[in-house]
């Protein structure tokens, strides 16, 4: 036995039990609340959203947070893997780690935390990119789809649309904006 004094400190793995939002917008970077246990206040602290590795904001011993990427995910260019294979020699192309489960499309990504910026957690849980939606048009469920007659889509990300108040209309659909009536019209 040696008397140089080295200790080490042994820890409980990290546990993630609730990301909240757990969805977001493509190229935002959103701050999402990562909750769960025995997360450690060190600078060696990471959390992997899919593939992008960040470095969170430590609140408590169960509460951390981190930014998501900036980077578009909805549409993958044709090198995206989606199967199980993770990067070793004989397969250098495949992905450093598993990042999204493999019956959600590359908008569904895992959320992952490790204390030693390597090791992280196997308790995963989903993180989902939705699509921007334009002017003129809401997204209810990751599809776009034009305002119809009588209802307006102002501005972007729209999750639904809305009704022409009294006095205005709009007789065409994809429209940001509804129109004063004219005079001597009922709208």
């Amino acid at each position: 036995f040696t008397y140089s004094g080295i200790n080490f400190l042994y820890q409980q793995d990290a546990i993630i039990q609730a990301v909240l939002p757990n969805q977001g917008w493509v190229g935002t970077a959103a701050a999402i609340a990562i909750n769960g246990e025995n997360f450690v206040n060190s600078s060696l602290l990471r959390c992997r959203i899919g593939e992008y590795v960040s470095v969170p904001t430590f609140l408590s011993q169960t509460l951390i947070l981190c930014f998501t990427p900036r980077i578009p995910l909805i549409q993958p260019n044709q090198l995206y893997v989606r199967d199980r294979n993770t990067q070793t020699a004989a397969n250098p192309a495949a992905r450093a780690a598993q990042t999204s489960p493999t019956t959600a499309g590359p908008n569904v990504v895992y959320v992952e935390v490790a204390n030693n910026g390597q090791d992280f957690t196997n308790n995963r849980k989903t993180f989902t990119f939705r699509q921007k939606c334009e002017t003129g048009h809401y997204c209810p469920q990751q599809t776009s789809v034009a305002c119809p007659p009588g209802t307006a889509c102002g501005g972007e990300y729209n999750t639904n649309y809305t009704l022409c108040p009294k006095g205005t209309y709009n007789p065409f659909s994809g429209q940001a904006d509804c129109k004063r009536c004219p005079i001597g019209f009922i709208c």
